[in-house]
């Protein structure tokens, strides 16, 4: 819930799920895609109370602290000022190098930087 992925998203985590053994029956998975955009998407709701980004920011933040800084210091993040798809090709490729980051934390983690570290204006 915590995501708040887009459409394509949500796809790929319900597919990943599927393919882990979860039953979801083919005439359900679109009923099911839409209520995850609409409840928990980029701009879905969140209870009474949580904004939605200060808990997914605190999440990004311990990803960041712990997978990213097992190799750099935050000083080589703070530097950058990059689009979403330049920080997910940089999250991308770490990955590939070995950061400790999951598919799920992969996103939560782009869009921390993007707010926080995005393109000056």
């Amino acid at each position: 819930m915590s995501l708040h992925l887009d459409r394509g998203g949500w796809e790929s985590l319900v597919s990943e799920m599927v393919s882990n053994g979860a039953e979801v029956a083919q005439k359900d998975y679109p009923v099911l895609i839409d209520y995850l955009v609409k409840n928990f998407g980029p701009a879905g709701s969140k209870p009474a109370g949580q904004t939605q980004s200060s808990s997914s920011d605190a999440d990004a933040k311990k990803i960041l602290e712990t997978a990213c800084t097992a190799c750099h210091g935050l000083d080589v993040v703070s530097d950058e000022h990059l689009s979403k798809d330049e920080w997910q090709g940089i999250v991308s490729s770490m990955v590939a190098m070995g950061a400790s980051v999951t598919d799920q934390e992969m996103p939560i983690l782009v869009e921390y930087l993007v707010r926080t570290y995005g393109p000056k204006k």
